[in-house]
């Protein structure tokens, strides 16, 4: 021991002597700048973009300098292990901004050493070369080659770059390494991403902007340096086995956490439940993996977690109010259309909601109204009041050289903003009217529709002999269970025309044509469109539409529950709905259609009621029938 310290202590002397030396050396003679500066880098980012699974290779996205900066330095990485994690990250303040402080490495003199030394080196070389003739020198080279110089004086000192970062103290180095950002392939677009109009129709790959793969990293938390000369950039890296899923509410959190492969439940998980700033609560998952928090969360917050095999992992959530809350305007126009100088009638009700089912009448107040043109600028402003009971009544005049487009309707009341819009042009009325009534006000199938056209100018006079064009369509419309008979019905997507025996008719003395629209076999929705003309050069259309129902007596279906299991009986009864004609018989028979693989069951239905065992989960169109067979009553129902 004590011949490896005197060894050690001769060591460092000698290295003194030698420096003193060097130094003494190049003061003695002129020796040219260098040209050596140390790497200044530029400004990069780095990223990991995703959390990881120990099956995974861990990757981090590096966002190396621009170009036009010059930089040609490679990127220093190191990976270290952080130690106790969940204390790490309580100390973050900005998990996208992690805080770690720097430790950077000195360069040291040996840079400086090697190039006195390499100067020193040349000129007693060059003394050496006036000492000896040349034929010595060649003699010498000829037996020893490796003492020539080709080309003679090329002998430059070669500088080292090293690392301006060394390793941070309490951390585990888990690797080290150079990663050759500007000879490895940039980061390119995904080829599958096609979006007319987007940014990524414009941005094209960078040199230096690279994925740096870390390997295959057991289950923690990990913190990622890397330095590109004098500049430097951290991140941390997830690794876990364990995934949360959470759902927030206004008041409440709920964490569950599962196993990434599998999905199956994977408790004693200890969270942190954190708004990126600090901690709010913690607590631990059950058996099943789940925890809940109570306690009001912000519009965005941090799930942090460490499973039970150490591996680390992070949700992050967003969270806004519902906007079923609040006070709810609702603006009307008189017209949707108005020309330039018109008077517009606007009416104002609203209701102030408390959440999704509960709401009362808006407080009254004053509103302020402003009317923008098409350019945004204000053509009227005015004040009016709003009463709980009857809302808000007021009305304006467009100016006459109003322009034509979409008006904004700006309303303020209670500090708050709401909006509407109409439209201004210059359109000429049509030089007559039209007119379509029918004989009866409801249709059922089965039954022909009597309908009346009337023509007459703006004068009341009517119009003779007036060309008049009808086209019918039709739309055929499907039962389905609701709460009341004028919504019984939804309509399907296809629509088919309904051939009239006279499509073309002409108006008789008094401006009138009567017509009858056939009968439908089945529940149908009639579009009747009318195209008149006069002696004018101009056409005037109107269109009709009949709803036509079912001459069945119709049943409304309930159930206890909507959702059931396999196997439990579930009672359903039928109800006739108001307002239908009579039935020729009551509901015989039940059907019930399971939508997955159209498995039919049946069964009878005694005293308006039946019981029903559904064997598989899915979902089922629960039907009733008359004697005829007719459908009269549907619902759906769900068995998981």
């Amino acid at each position: 021991m004590a011949t490896a310290t005197r060894q050690s202590q001769l060591f460092r002397h000698l290295s003194f002597f030698i420096l003193v030396a060097l130094i003494t050396v190049a003061r003695a003679g002129d020796i040219d700048p260098s040209g050596y500066e140390r790497a200044a880098g530029d400004t990069f980012f780095l990223v990991a973009e995703t959390p990881f699974g120990s099956d995974e290779t861990a990757v981090v996205r590096l966002d190396g300098p621009a170009p036009a900066s010059g930089v040609s330095e490679d990127a220093d990485i190191l990976i270290y292990r952080v130690p106790d994690p969940l204390t790490f990250l309580k100390s973050q303040h900005n998990l996208h901004r992690i805080q770690i402080a720097v430790q950077p490495h000195p360069e040291g003199i040996a840079n400086a050493l090697s190039y006195v030394f390499d100067v020193w080196y040349k000129k007693t070389r060059l003394a050496w070369q006036r000492i000896f003739s040349n034929e010595a020198r060649a003699k010498v080279v000829a037996a020893l080659p490796t003492l020539k110089q080709v080309p003679a004086h090329s002998y430059r000192t070669i500088f080292r770059h090293d690392p301006q970062i060394q390793p941070l103290p309490g951390f585990e180095v888990v690797d080290r390494f150079r990663y050759p950002i500007w000879g490895a392939k940039p980061i390119q677009k995904d080829a599958a991403v096609k979006m007319a109009g987007s940014s990524s129709e414009f941005t094209g790959s960078k040199p230096g902007d690279v994925k740096i793969p870390l390997g295959k990293l057991p289950p923690g938390l990990y913190l990622v340096e890397a330095a590109i000369g004098g500049h430097r950039a951290v991140t941390v890296v997830f690794v876990s086995d364990v995934i949360a899923v959470a759902k927030v509410s206004k008041e409440q959190l709920l964490v569950w956490t599962a196993d990434r492969k599998t999905g199956t439940p994977s408790g004693q998980s200890h969270i942190l439940f954190s708004d990126g700033v600090g901690v709010m609560q913690e607590g631990e998952t059950d058996q099943r993996g789940l925890l809940t928090i109570q306690r009001k969360v912000p519009e965005r917050s941090y799930i942090i977690g460490q499973d039970s095999r150490e591996g680390v992992f992070i949700s992050e959530n967003f969270y806004y109010d519902s906007e079923i809350e609040g006070d709810k305007l609702y603006a009307f126009t008189d017209r949707p259309l108005y020309q330039p100088g018109d008077r517009v009638h606007v009416k104002l009700v609203g209701r102030t909601f408390r959440d999704a089912l509960q709401s009362s009448p808006l407080a009254a107040g004053a509103i302020t109204l402003a009317v923008l043109d098409p350019n945004g600028t204000p053509v009227v402003t005015q004040d009016f009041q709003v009463s709980p009971e009857q809302g808000g009544n007021t009305d304006f005049r467009l100016p006459k050289e109003a322009v034509a487009g979409g008006y904004t309707l700006n309303l303020r009341y209670q500090g708050a903003a709401y909006m509407g819009s109409f439209r201004v042009a210059a359109y000429t009325k049509p030089h007559f009217d039209v007119d379509i009534t029918t004989r009866e006000r409801d249709y059922k199938t089965g039954q022909p529709v009597h309908a009346r056209i009337q023509l007459r100018y703006p004068t009341g006079e009517p119009v003779k002999s007036a060309a008049v064009e009808l086209n019918l369509r039709a739309q055929a419309l499907k039962l389905l269970g609701g709460e009341s008979y004028a919504n019984y019905y939804t309509g399907s997507q296809v629509h088919f025309p309904v051939k009239l025996a006279l499509e073309n008719r002409v108006s008789d003395d008094n401006g009138v044509v009567e017509f009858e629209l056939p009968s439908a076999n089945e529940p149908s929705h009639y579009i009747l469109r009318v195209a008149c003309a006069d002696s004018s050069a101009y056409r005037v259309t109107a269109v009709k539409e009949f709803i036509i129902e079912s001459d069945h007596k119709l049943y409304q279906l309930s159930a206890a529950v909507h959702i059931s299991k396999p196997g439990e009986a579930i009672d359903f009864n039928a109800v006739p709905l108001t307002g239908t004609l009579k039935a020729p018989g009551q509901v015989v028979s039940w059907e019930t259609l399971r939508l997955e693989d159209q498995s039919l069951a049946t069964g009878e239905v005694k005293e308006g009621g039946f019981r029903v065992a559904f064997a598989q989960a899915g979902a089922y169109t629960v039907r009733v029938k008359d004697a005829n067979g007719n459908v009269v009553g549907q619902t759906e129902h769900w068995v998981s």
